[in-house]
């Protein structure tokens, strides 16, 4: 029943939202609790677009370690595969989480800033 659920939300994301075009390069982010609806959402892609789905998934922490520990230098380091998705991928579709909301509450916004 729930996995019918997510299928239906899937459809009206893909067909509606977003209106994914056939043949499009869609990417689907989120964190692992959200791999349910990724799942779906890929499945779809799939399905319904003959598209061609990528996923990237948020480590629960990451995020907290990387500005914790981070130099300056790789604070500013451009990733050359983020750079390439955001050339050549035609839909983005981020998924929200129940995520720790104040992970980086102890970071100085500077820090992040910088990124």
């Amino acid at each position: 029943m729930f996995l019918d659920f997510l299928s239906k939300y899937a459809k009206l994301i893909i067909n509606y939202c977003v209106n994914v075009k056939k043949g499009a390069h869609v990417v689907i982010w989120g964190p692992v609790d959200s791999i349910p609806l990724i799942n779906e959402i890929y499945r779809e892609v799939l399905r319904s677009t003959d598209g061609n789905p990528m996923t990237k998934l948020e480590v629960p922490g990451e995020e907290y370690i990387f500005y914790k520990e981070a130099k300056d230098q790789q604070i500013a380091y451009s990733n050359p595969f983020d750079l390439y998705m955001v050339q050549n991928i035609d839909v983005a579709i981020k998924i929200r989480g129940l995520v720790n909301t104040r992970e980086l509450t102890n970071i100085p916004p500077e820090k992040i800033q910088k990124n």
